[in-house]
């Protein structure tokens, strides 16, 4: 027996293990590429078109069959992108740039160091466009995901520097923090105008919960569909291939 009749007889089992590789090589790449281009994340789309060939190279055939192997790849699939999602998190660039639209004020903050253990974590905002800074009220919120850490800091707390009213620096430097996946939000004037930045990742633990959180029932319920989908259509195929085949009386 060659090793490729050896995968077809053990479909049941192999199936599901080449499955779960495959879908891991697709998240990976997806993440790896996705600084270069967001259109990377489409690779994640071709994981349930993955497993249906597999499938079907391998002789797992049967529609029941195939439904029922196929939630259960999924269930472990959406765990395992879940966890390349949370390893690469620490990676991603962590430079935020938004617009506040009621004042015009573009802001690019950016948190460093971003997934080191440091004595402090310095968060800094640049704010462009902006006028009458001096007077503004703002401020700045740090959280912890897991632990529930709260840190209100209120504008005369932070450190700011003015160039010629038109570009403002706000900088913060916190103490140790505990283990936890840490986001902030800066306001200015208004709560309904906001920036959020990641960090610092200090718990891959908590990364991942919130990645779970996040993705998988979404990866779950769109492979599912998407595998679904492409059962049905083939199965239909297969049919009106039969009934072509069948010669009239």
């Amino acid at each position: 027996m060659d090793f490729i009749q050896f995968l077809k007889k053990y479909n049941s089992y192999t199936v599901p293990v080449i499955s779960v590789i495959v879908a891991w090589g697709f998240f990976y790449l997806s993440m790896a590429l996705l600084n270069i281009t967001e259109e990377a994340l489409t690779f994640i789309l071709l994981i349930p078109v993955a497993v249906f060939f597999i499938m079907h190279y391998l002789g797992l055939y049967g529609i029941k069959k195939r439904l029922i192997q196929g939630l259960i790849i999924f269930l472990i699939v959406a765990l395992v992108g879940s966890a390349v999602n949370a390893s690469f998190l620490p990676l991603q660039d962590n430079q935020v740039t938004t617009q506040m639209p009621h004042y015009g004020i573009n802001v690019t903050a950016t948190e460093t160091p971003y997934a080191t253990v440091a004595s402090s974590y310095n968060i800094s905002l640049v704010l462009t466009n902006v006028s009458n800074f001096s007077s503004a009220n703002y401020w700045l919120v740090i959280s912890g995901y897991a632990t529930g850490y709260t840190d209100n800091i209120s504008k005369s707390h932070l450190k700011a520097l003015n160039e010629g009213g038109k570009k403002a620096l706000i900088y913060y430097n916190t103490g140790s923090l505990k283990p936890d996946l840490y986001f902030y939000t800066f306001y200015f004037q208004e709560a309904n105008n906001s920036v959020t930045g990641v960090g610092p990742i200090l718990s891959y633990s908590a990364s991942l919960v919130l990645m779970l959180q996040i993705h998988y029932l979404p990866y779950l319920v769109l492979f599912e569909l998407m595998f679904v989908t492409g059962v049905f259509i083939a199965r239909t195929i297969e049919n009106s291939k039969k009934a072509r085949m069948v010669k009239p009386s």
